[in-house]
Parts: structure tokens; sequence; C-alpha cells
């Protein structure tokens, strides 16, 4: 238990310097941090997921999958671009604090699924099992891809691979997106 003390300590610890590297007033890092989800420790690509979700939301409801898709290419290119600015700051590549992928890429799950809690919960717990575990090719990507498409493109085929389970898998209301 000591153990496990002393590393959540040593990972506060560098997550706070990391932080105090960064100024939200900078736009760009504002964006890649997601409006601040992810300076919040522990866990920051979980915030970032989840302080995305009310933009996913709003776009399935009034927007449909067309929408979402639509924002999570837009989110991507802007990703790049600022996701780059960011390491250059931090000077390390895709830091935890840098969150503007998950946000780009939990809208692909979305489209996917019925406008229901259940279809939402079941994006959001697929695409954090897959970003957070990183199966067989997202593990490649992740460590072998450098700079900025690294940083964000590990976690669209962590959404792809959520998105071909819920499209799959039969969810009460999954007649949304197929009808």
């Amino acid at each position: 238990m000591k153990k496990l003390a002393f590393r959540y300590q040593q990972k506060w610890e560098e997550h706070r310097i990391t932080v105090s590297k960064l100024s939200l007033k900078d736009p760009k890092v504002l964006l890649a941090t997601w409006f601040g989800c992810g300076t919040i420790f522990p866990g920051p690509g979980f915030w970032g997921t989840l302080g995305t979700m009310p933009l996913g939301i709003t776009l399935l409801v009034f927007g449909g999958p067309i929408w979402l898709i639509g924002a999570s290419i837009l989110l991507f290119i802007l990703g790049l671009h600022v996701s780059q600015h960011t390491e250059n700051i931090l000077q390390t590549h895709d830091s935890s604090t840098i969150v503007i992928d998950e946000a780009a890429a939990v809208l692909i799950p979305l489209a996917f699924i019925p406008i229901t809690p259940v279809g939402v919960l079941s994006a959001f717990i697929l695409f954090r099992i897959f970003d957070v575990f990183k199966p067989w090719p997202i593990s490649l990507f992740d460590k072998k891809m450098p700079g900025e498409w690294g940083v964000m493109t590990d976690d669209v085929i962590a959404a792809l691979y959520a998105s071909a389970i819920l499209y799959f898998w039969p969810i009460e209301g999954f007649s949304y997106f197929i009808s």
C-alpha cells in the first residue's frame, strides 16, 4: 500500500510540474487541454473525455451523426496544431495534459449510438477502455508514431474500435442510427 501511495504521490508531483509550465491564457494550450480538463488529476484523459460529452450529446441531438463526424475531423485538424504547440512548450511527447485527442476521438463512437443514456454511457465506457488499454494496433501507433500525429492517431483508432462494437452490438434504441 505504501508503494501505491508513493507512486500516486510521484505521479501527482510530475503532473503538477507539467501543469505549472502551461498557461491557460494561451488559446492553443486552452484547446490542447480541452479548456483545462487535461489539468485535472488523476485521470486527465477521463476528464477530457467527460468534458467533451456535452458537446457530443448536443451535436448528436441537434445535428446527428454527420455533425459528430464533421466536428471530430475539425477537432483532429485543430488538435494536430495545438498539440504540437503544447508539446513544444512541455518538451515531451504526448503529455497526459493534452486531451484534445480524446475530445476529437470520443465524438466518433457517439455517432453510432441511440440518443439514450445507455447509448451515451456505452460510447464513453468503450472509448475509455480502448484508450486506456491500447490493444494492438493502437499501442503501435501510440509508441511508434512521433509528434502530433502520434498524439492524435492512437485515440482515433481507439474510437474506431469502440465504434465497431457499438455498430454491431445491439443496444436499446439502436435502430436510430440504422433506420
